[in-house]
């Protein structure tokens, strides 16, 4: 979970500077306001893309969840010592400590 998505008109940022380089393009609304259409929806299409293939590199399938909440519910109540729970008690709920655990350990 340590890959941040990038934001949809991030990636459209990026995208129509490196393909509107021609024209000195820094963001999304420059291109469209200088470039063809079909530059457009090329940008918009790989911007489509990109953005999907980051969520499937963030994703983790139901199994590699199970195995992460198993991990931390056995780090937690074996010994009832945790430095992630002697850390965060009382500041977050149990969900968001097996998140925060789930988070520094993947």
């Amino acid at each position: 979970m340590e890959n941040k998505q990038e934001s949809r008109i991030v990636i459209l940022d990026r995208l129509s500077k490196k393909y509107g380089k021609h024209f000195e393009v820094d963001n999304f609304e420059e291109l469209i306001r200088l470039c063809n259409t079909i530059t457009v929806i090329m940008v918009v299409r790989l911007a489509m893309i990109e953005y999907e293939r980051q969520g499937n590199v963030s994703m983790y399938s139901k199994s590699d969840v199970i195995k992460l909440i198993n991990k931390f519910n056995d780090e937690v109540t074996i010994g009832g010592k945790s430095e992630l729970k002697d850390k965060y008690i009382g500041s977050l709920t149990y969900p968001e400590l097996q998140q925060k655990w789930i988070e520094e350990n993947v």
